[in-house]
């Protein structure tokens, strides 16, 4: 069989939905299918990503400039399979051959919706997740990575049940322990030993994620003079300004540290060696 993979764009940084592209094309070929792979090319794109442009170049790459070469790779395949929703708008362009889309969760549809607290989305924002909807609804078949993502699609009226179903999500790559001599050669650049106690958070600065009651959370400790812990890594963004300032305020700045950009290998030593990680999302898919 022979499968067409959509990617994502890479500048979207969207390093989850690059892991699951990854395991996808890794054993796909071990079952005997016949892989091309392909994603959105970077070619309009400029400045950086605080720039007000830096979206629309962005869109005129993925939804512009890619379309040709998209329904030409399609034309090779017996299968497309869009690795992400949040390109559900490609399906139309696909239409033509079977087709499945991963669903990965329903946050930023319901959000568009209003139905989330605290997210206000912008008109665009609104249309792009209508778009997202429409594509999902025209989808051959949905795979949606939990039951709950499974509910919500269904709930918003987004797919039929005959065309959707649930495909659970493993490991995207080796998470075993990794010995403390090797851990501290990876994490050594960090200003990390294996012999310091430190809590761990992995993930971007979305309200979702809920990165300020980290730290508020190693501010509690630090003030009631738990040895047990005496660093916080965030593997992310740096600090918005609030909660630097924050940190600040209660002298616990100097032990706070951000890392961006690390390979898998270093990613598995500083869950090696940390005491603890806190995992505090308020939602996922």
């Amino acid at each position: 069989m022979k499968v067409l993979l959509v990617g994502n764009y890479v500048p979207d940084g969207h390093t989850s939905m690059l892991a699951f592209r990854r395991v996808l094309e890794r054993e796909l070929p071990r079952l005997g299918c016949d892989l091309r792979v392909i994603a959105p090319p970077k070619r309009v794109l400029r400045g950086h990503y605080t720039s007000r442009w830096w979206k629309w170049l962005g869109y005129i790459d993925k939804y512009v400039l890619f379309l040709p070469s998209l329904a030409s790779h399609a034309r090779w395949a017996d299968v497309v399979h869009i690795c992400d929703h949040a390109n559900a708008m490609y399906v139309p362009r696909v239409k033509a051959r079977p087709n499945v889309i991963t669903c990965h969760d329903m946050i930023a549809v319901k959000a568009a919706k209003g139905l989330v607290d605290g997210w206000k989305v912008s008109w665009t924002g609104r249309l792009f997740q209508r778009l997202i909807g429409d594509g999902l609804s025209r989808a051959d078949l949905v795979a949606c990575v939990s039951e709950l993502t499974r509910r919500e699609v269904l709930e918003l009226g987004l797919a039929d049940e005959r065309h959707i179903t649930t495909v659970l999500n493993g490991l995207n790559d080796d998470f075993s322990p990794v010995a403390p001599d090797e851990a501290q050669r990876l994490i050594a650049g960090f200003g990390l030993s294996v012999q310091d106690k430190y809590l761990i958070h992995v993930g971007w600065d979305l309200l979702r994620k809920n990165r300020r009651v980290v730290l508020e959370s190693f501010i509690a400790l630090q003030q009631r003079g738990a040895e047990v812990v005496q660093q916080l890594v965030f593997v992310g963004p740096e600090l918005t300004p609030e909660m630097a300032e924050l940190a600040q305020a209660h002298g616990v700045a100097d032990r706070i540290k951000t890392v961006q950009k690390i390979s898998h290998e270093e990613l598995r030593a500083l869950y090696a060696s940390a005491t603890a990680l806190l995992f505090p999302s308020l939602q996922e898919g």
